[in-house]
């Protein structure tokens, strides 16, 4: 704990503020990182919460530095590597789903290679993509009304922090903090 007040503090100091997050996104994914491997459920809701807080508080447009494009890419790795791992074992759910979300995937990735942009285009089909693994992966995990019940808090409070710095920019007279809503 000292060691991450002392070098926040020295990058803060530097200039640059935006700097002095670095450690704390270090000690996060460090976490994640452990959340991902020892309790796969709980690192899900976790990135399923977190996500669109990112969305609303970091990053400057469509980067791959951007912070939420940084935690799909992981949450993605991750999803990947534990749905291969089911498979593996022999771990196998039909699914209405999967197919048209598969289909998808493969039409947005096509968008990407006919582009005039592509590297916006590709940073917008990670996201996308992010979006077809979570929707995979929790159709995995909602196996009964608890787990769905989990799922659904989490989705629900993902909203709490967006909603709350938007009425706060609204509160002091600020534009909103997603330039790209604007």
């Amino acid at each position: 704990a000292i060691a991450l007040a002392a070098t926040t503090a020295s990058l803060a100091g530097a200039g640059d503020v935006k700097l002095a997050v670095v450690p704390f996104g270090v000690v996060a994914a460090l976490g994640l990182a452990y959340l991902a491997l020892t309790r796969f459920e709980l690192f899900v809701l976790t990135c399923l919460f977190i996500r669109s807080s990112l969305d609303a508080v970091g990053g400057q447009g469509t980067t791959i530095t951007n912070p939420s494009s940084v935690i799909s890419l992981a949450f993605m790795a991750a999803a990947l590597l534990w749905l291969a791992a089911r498979a593996y074992r022999g771990v196998r759910i039909s699914s209405t789903l999967t197919l048209p979300l598969m289909f998808f995937a493969v039409a947005c990735f096509l968008s990407v290679i006919t582009s005039q942009q592509k590297g916006l285009s590709a940073v917008e089909f990670s996201r996308i993509l992010s979006v077809v693994v979570m929707a995979i992966v929790l159709e995995r995990l909602a196996v009964d009304p608890p787990a769905v019940k989990r799922i659904m808090f989490a989705a629900m409070g993902s909203a709490l922090i967006p909603l709350l710095a938007s009425l706060g920019a609204y509160a002091i007279g600020a534009p909103l903090m997603d330039k790209r809503a604007a």
